[in-house]
Order: C-alpha cells, then structure tokens, then sequence
C-alpha cells in the first residue's frame, strides 16, 4: 500500500516542524522520535502512532528528565486525575509530595490551561520525568472521508508547557529541602 508511506512521510514533516518550535539544540531527528540533552536535562518528543483499518493517529507525547536529590525510598508515581483536576498517587507512598503538587494552585492552572491526553511524574533514584501526551501537535489521517490534518501547537501552549516543567523542578527542590 504506497498511501501509507506518504502519510507517514508527512507525519515526518510535520514531528520535524514541532521539534522546531520547542527550540532545543537539534542535532538530528530520528523518524518520528527525537531526544536532545539541555543544561544537564533530557527532552524526548516522539510520534506515537495509533493504527487501524481506516486510520491513523499520531500523538505527541514528550517527557522530560531532570535530576533530583531524592532517592529510592522516595519513589513515586503520580497521574494527573482531570476529573478531579488533581494529582493522584498511581505507585509509592510519599503523600507529602502529591500533597505539595495538589496545593500548588499556579502548577494546576497551567496545567488545566492546556489540553492533554494524559500527564504524568515519575520521581526515584535521583532522576524525575513529566510525561505528557498532548492533543495539540497531534496528526490525523484518515481513509475514509479521505483526509489528513495536523493540531498546531502553538508557541504559548509551548511556553506553558516548559512553565509546568520549571514548577515541578521547584516543587521536588522544596520536598527535597523537607526530607
């Protein structure tokens, strides 16, 4: 089927326009996954492609690594709960931190401000990770009505993106400070 190489070509074009815009240094873009290391912290963005019959669906999901003074006994795993636009503890047991992130009114506004699939945080052994999959910078094609769109993400959904990441940081450097 040649259809699908074209849609995956232009899926290409369009991971490389938003790896632009975030920008980070560029040394090379790999299919539809790209990861570059800026000030001692690690962005992955890729493409994860959802397929079917009739069509398929490319979502953005970035994470981004930092490191942390916390180590293992710390260990947690929090997902965003939008219905109950808070953090809920998925895996660990540090109550405190998920406390601290669900009282931090600017983190969640942020947040809330944006439209994400999913979002989640990782802490342990010295490294923290966000994980968003976002709707924005999505691309979609389909066979049936032949059609293909891309959901721009634009610079300020950008810039609010790195402002949730900075507030995470301080809010691991403040549990760090209370452990």
């Amino acid at each position: 089927m040649g259809f699908g190489l074209n849609v995956e070509q232009r899926a290409r074009y369009v991971f490389k326009e938003i790896i632009h815009s975030f920008t980070l240094p560029v040394s090379r873009i790999r299919n539809l996954s790209f990861h570059c290391q800026e000030h001692g912290k690690d962005w992955n963005i890729e493409y994860k492609c959802e397929k079917s019959w009739f069509s398929r669906i490319y979502k953005l999901v970035i994470r981004y690594d930092f490191s942390t003074n916390l180590d293992n006994r710390d260990r947690v795993k929090i997902n965003l709960d939008f219905s109950k636009k808070g953090w809920k503890q998925d895996h660990g047991v540090n109550r405190q931190f998920l406390k601290n992130l669900n009282n931090n009114q600017a983190l969640l506004d942020l947040i809330s401000s944006l439209d994400f699939e999913k979002v989640t945080i990782e802490i342990g052994e010295k490294r923290g990770s966000m994980t968003f999959i976002l709707i924005p910078g999505s691309f979609v094609w389909t066979l049936v009505p032949p059609m293909h769109y891309y959901i721009r993400l634009k610079k300020e959904e950008i810039r609010k993106m790195k402002s949730i990441l900075n507030l995470l940081e301080v809010e691991t450097t403040k549990f760090e400070g209370s452990g």
